[in-house]
């Protein structure tokens, strides 16, 4: 509580920071051997902009200084344009499964 880091350290209002046997150590205990420190960066800014948050907000809570370098950070994990189409694809099909609906003339 209190440090505003995504990753918190010992010192209060410090950053997380690991020598390399520490490192290996979380990983190797969360069962994540190949994960690095700079991969959980990458995810969180991700999942931020899955979540409709401006790269401006995410690159805030990331400390970064321009938009540029968060945008880089933030590649989407779900292409955005397939997941479109997917849903799309899943209304048409459900629609085509419902009983035809009768036309009524218009008088």
């Amino acid at each position: 509580m209190g440090n505003d880091h995504i990753i918190s350290g010992i010192k209060p209002g410090k950053p997380f920071t690991a020598n390399g046997k520490v490192w290996r150590r979380i990983r190797r205990r969360a069962e994540l051997p190949d994960v690095r420190l700079h991969d959980l960066r990458h995810s969180f800014a991700s999942i931020g902009v899955l979540g409709h948050m401006g790269l401006p907000v995410i690159g805030a809570i990331l400390g970064h200084n321009s938009v540029v370098t968060t945008g880089r950070y933030a590649h989407l994990a779900i292409d955005p344009v397939a997941e479109s189409a997917e849903r799309i694809s899943e209304e048409i099909n459900a629609r085509m499964k419902q009983e035809p609906r009768r036309l009524r003339a218009v008088k």
